[in-house]
């Protein structure tokens, strides 16, 4: 399917796992580790499962074993990639809408999800959060189901720097976009109150 020339297009997470193992890992960690660390995979694959109960990656693989058994994921399998182009940076993956049916995508990605605009309301904020502001022109962004069930959820209006950190401990993706310029090593341990640290040193006005 990838023809001789191109590649496949691939989450964050999978390239993560397979740049911390030089290249080259087994087909169990790497399945494992996107289960664990991407919940949009865990999501799209637990489906396949129906009724059961799956509560863990061991649950699922387990499932795999006895109803897809040529799909389960092999200790004794080897997986190899690299990406063959520049990594998108994750606010290259911002969606612009201008109604919900623009949200959606084969992942499913905004499932639950709506088309949002957000608009600055009370404060002040620098130029990159702005331009956030700015380039949503005449529609909005699309807008995953946890972020607009915490908007709808407080009526009188939302603290962006709440907002970010509750985004940073609960969602995979907008944790990358705070992380990105760590090295890997150091990503996955990174608590909220360093990264906001970090930043501040740097952008005094943050606040």
């Amino acid at each position: 399917m990838q023809g001789e020339d191109g590649g496949l297009c691939y989450m964050g997470s999978g390239v993560e796992i397979i740049e911390a193992n030089g290249g080259i890992t087994d087909s169990y960690t790497y399945t494992k580790y996107i289960w664990e660390n991407d919940p949009m995979i865990r999501a799209t694959w637990g489906a396949y499962t129906g009724d059961s109960k799956v509560e863990s990656f061991e649950d699922f693989n387990n499932w795999l074993i006895e109803n897809m058994p040529e799909q389960q994921a092999r200790k004794d399998q080897l997986v190899e990639g690299k990406c063959i182009d520049q990594k998108l940076h994750p606010l290259d993956m911002i969606q612009h809408c201008n109604k919900t049916s623009d949200c959606t995508d084969a992942w499913g990605h905004f499932n639950g999800g709506c088309c949002g605009r957000i608009e600055l309301t009370k404060g002040k904020a620098d130029d990159e959060t702005m331009a956030l502001f700015n380039e949503q022109g005449d529609g909005g962004y699309c807008t995953t189901k946890m972020q607009a069930d915490y908007v709808e959820a407080r009526k009188d209006g939302v603290n962006l720097m709440d907002y970010s950190q509750y985004n940073f401990e609960n969602d995979i993706i907008s944790r990358s976009t705070w992380v990105y310029d760590y090295p890997m090593e150091v990503q996955e341990s990174l608590k909220w109150d360093q990264v906001l640290a970090d930043v501040r040193a740097v952008y005094p006005d943050f606040d």
